[in-house]
């Protein structure tokens, strides 16, 4: 065990973190994405930003928000580690890293949902591209989550081509 931790590859795990935490915040921004629709359709109204929609809800509705952006979060932490510890070991890469990753996440998880600096940043550059709060969710998922998957996918490959890795 203590070999196997001596083998992690820290700049692989750094660019692994930040490339799931992408994808994580690309799927809240899809579960807020379809959390307005959902509220505009019943309250039949549009909302310009999140806090036109959070004072036309009840606390038991943001807490609904709150509770399925965890949980999209939480798939995305779960399925996306799978996903790539799967990929390593079909190219006999050292998946170690990624088993290591996963349980940092799992571990800070909690802290970096809906909070903090990060979260306020992106949803601060997602205005960049809309003014909409569902169009702007939606373009913040797309966005968000292909930059996860390129971040992800170059590492993978960028893996693949160095023979050091073989675990």
């Amino acid at each position: 065990m203590l070999e196997k931790l001596r083998k992690i590859h820290i700049k692989n795990s750094v660019i692994e973190i930040v490339g799931i935490t992408l994808i994580i915040y690309g799927l809240n921004r899809l579960s807020l994405f379809l959390s307005v629709l959902k509220f505009e359709k019943i309250l039949n109204t549009k909302f310009d930003n999140i806090w036109e929609l959070t004072n036309q809800l009840s606390g038991i509705e943001i807490s609904d928000i709150i509770i399925s952006q965890a949980i999209y979060g939480f798939i995305a932490l779960v399925l996306t580690s799978v996903i790539i510890t799967f990929i390593k070991v079909k190219n006999q890469s050292f998946y170690f890293d990624s088993i290591v990753v996963f349980l940092i996440l799992l571990l800070i998880f909690p802290f970096f949902i809906n909070r903090g600096m990060i979260n306020k940043m992106l949803f601060y550059v997602s205005r960049i591209w809309e003014t909409n709060l569902n169009s702007m969710s939606l373009i913040s998922f797309i966005i968000f989550t292909l930059g996860g998957i390129i971040i992800l996918w170059n590492n993978i490959n960028g893996m693949k081509s160095t023979t050091h890795n073989n675990g």
